[in-house]
């Protein structure tokens, strides 16, 4: 059995960055860092990148944290609903995983985004 609270957790969505799959940088404007896309949100293929943004919720250390974080309010936010529906399905897993942390501050960014 996996204890959440003494286990460091890796999601995907840190793998896959740190790689450099996902189309997105950080843009430092100031004192607000912005996500900078390679590629439009409304052009990405939603199955894929909706739920792997999603395992990055859990993210404790920036970047990472804040590029997921901002980017799954900002591919809701450019896409149409129709588009956005299907998805749903597959981004329970890594809302659960999330709220099953039970870690303050990731359970608060999971129930904004919902």
């Amino acid at each position: 059995k996996l204890d959440w609270t003494t286990t460091s957790y890796i999601s995907d969505f840190k793998k896959y960055y740190d790689r450099g799959d996902i189309p997105i940088t950080v843009m430092h404007s100031g004192s607000i860092n912005k996500i900078k896309w390679c590629v439009a949100p409304d052009k990405l293929d939603l199955m894929k990148m909706l739920p792997l943004f999603c395992t990055g919720l859990v993210e404790k250390s920036d970047p990472t944290r804040i590029l997921a974080i901002m980017g799954c309010f900002e591919l809701v936010e450019f896409n149409k609903e129709e588009l956005i529906r299907p998805v749903i399905p597959l981004i329970i897993m890594p809302l659960k995983i999330g709220l099953n942390l039970r870690d303050e501050q990731i359970v608060i960014v999971i129930c904004k985004f919902l």
